[in-house]
C-alpha cells in the first residue's frame, strides 16, 4: 500500500505545478496584480477616452481662450471649427474604444484556452488569434485617421489667430502632445503606427 500510495504522489506532483502556474501561484498573476495572468499575452494599457479627445487641439484653444487673448470673432471661428473636428473626433474614439473592449474579451478568450494550438480546441485559438490581430490593426487604422485629423485640425486653427498669439498656441498644442505621444508610447502603438502618420 505505500509503495502504490508513492507512485500516486509522484504521478499527481506535475499536475499539481501545471495547475499552480496557471493560477498564477494564487497570486492572481497579470499585470500589477490584476489577475487576469496573460504573461506575454497581456494586452498594452488601454488608451482612455480623455487621452484619445485630446486629438482635438481646436477645443484646446476655445479652452485656453483667455490666456491666448483670443477676441470674439476667433472664438466664435474655432468654436465652429470645433463642432465639425469634433464630431469627427468622437467618431474616431468610439471605434478605439469598441475595439479595444474587443481586444480585451479576446485576450480573455485566448487566456482561458490555454494557448492550445492542437486538437479540439485548436480552431478556436486560430480564431481567436485571428480576432486579437484584426482588432489591434483596426485600432492603429483608426489612431492614424485620429492623427490626420489633429493635424489638419491644428493647421486650421492657427490660421485663425494672429501672428503674435500663434507662438503660445503652437506651444500649448506641443505640450498636449507630448502627453498625447506618451500614452501612445505606453500604450505600445506609437512605434506600430505607418510611417506616413503625421507625426505628434
Amino acid at each position: 500500500m505505500r509503495i502504490r500510495a508513492l507512485v500516486f504522489l509522484v504521478m499527481c506532483i506535475p499536475s499539481l505545478l501545471v495547475a499552480q502556474r496557471r493560477g498564477g501561484g494564487g497570486g492572481g498573476g497579470g499585470r500589477g496584480g490584476e489577475g487576469r495572468g496573460r504573461g506575454m499575452n497581456e494586452e498594452p494599457p488601454e488608451l482612455s477616452t480623455k487621452d484619445l479627445l485630446k486629438y482635438n487641439p481646436v477645443k484646446l484653444l476655445v479652452d485656453k481662450h483667455g490666456a491666448l487673448k483670443l477676441d470674439a470673432t476667433q472664438r466664435s471661428t474655432l468654436a465652429h471649427l470645433n463642432d465639425s473636428v469634433g464630431v469627427n473626433v468622437a467618431r474616431l474614439v468610439a471605434r478605439i474604444d469598441t475595439a479595444q473592449k474587443s481586444l480585451t474579451a479576446s485576450m480573455d478568450a485566448r487566456a482561458a484556452q490555454g494557448g492550445r494550438g492542437r486538437g479540439r480546441g485548436a480552431g478556436r485559438a486560430d480564431g481567436t488569434r485571428g480576432r486579437i490581430l484584426a482588432t489591434r490593426q483596426s485600432i492603429l487604422t483608426n489612431l492614424d485617421s485620429l492623427a490626420r485629423e489633429e493635424d489638419g485640425a491644428k493647421a486650421l486653427a492657427l490660421a485663425a489667430l494672429r501672428e503674435n498669439q500663434r507662438p503660445k498656441a503652437a506651444a500649448l498644442i506641443a505640450r498636449q502632445d507630448k502627453d498625447l505621444r506618451k500614452k501612445l508610447d505606453e500604450s505600445g502603438y506609437l512605434n506600430r503606427l505607418p510611417p506616413t502618420t503625421p507625426r505628434l
